[in-house]
């Protein structure tokens, strides 16, 4: 797998991930600052790359057919292997916080937390789940590919309730905090750092004249997003 970094139009430089290995790469994902790139492959292996560093011994290979999650600040991913849905710490892949068990193959992580996996399992229900607590809340979502947040303190779960909804709940009680109906498809939600104040990426029909039409909204107050 060659890995390239780009600056506008051209390329700056590009290093080999693991050279001299066989595998097909079938799916990957970067962590939202660019520090980690997480690879299946065709062989069963995550492979799981420091890119700070971008040299062949920054990575490890962990086993089990898998699609990689990071959480919003990157500390923390989850993997999927053996019927098993586990967390692990960024810098310590091969250590599992916690797994949950009999999970379908099937499942989609939709975000990962502090100790907390949000996932999906084909129908309308979203499933968040503390693995040490033992904490489980299952919530309604009107949409099978709902868009989820969790804190980065592991106190609150967005999660679009419609394709135009956003729902906040609270992880210590699965108590509904607040809701707000918006103008357009909801692409993306990111808790602000240290902050419960929420981000919401959206396609706004109110601005079709507007080229992409995509917006950010911050909900500040949970009554109004301004």
């Amino acid at each position: 797998l060659y890995l390239l970094t780009v600056d506008s139009s051209f390329t700056r430089h590009g290093a080999f991930l693991h050279p001299g290995e066989e595998f097909t790469f079938m799916n990957g994902a970067f962590s939202p600052d660019g520090k980690w790139f997480a690879a299946a492959t065709d062989t069963g292996v995550l492979k799981l790359w420091a890119l700070a560093e971008i040299q062949s011994d920054a990575g490890i290979s962990l086993y089990g057919p898998v699609r990689a999650v990071f959480s919003q600040n990157d500390d923390y991913f989850s993997r999927y292997s053996d019927g098993m849905l586990q967390l692990c710490l960024t810098d310590q892949p091969d250590k599992p916080i916690f797994s949950l068990k009999n999970i379908p193959e099937d499942a989609q992580v939709r975000a990962v937390g502090k100790n907390w996996l949000a996932y999906t399992t084909g129908d309308s229900a979203l499933t968040v789940e503390n693995g040490l607590s033992g904490k489980r809340w299952v919530f309604t979502s009107n949409t099978t590919e709902p868009t989820v947040a969790i804190d980065e303190e592991g106190r609150y779960v967005a999660y679009s309730s419609r394709a135009d909804s956003v729902v906040l709940c609270s992880l210590q009680n699965g108590q509904t905090v607040a809701g707000k109906a918006l103008s357009g498809y909801i692409n993306n939600l990111y808790f602000l750092p240290r902050s419960s104040e929420i981000v919401i990426i959206q396609s706004d029909s109110s601005l079709y004249s507007i080229e992409n039409q995509i917006i950010a909204k911050i909900w500040k107050d949970r009554k109004s997003v301004v």
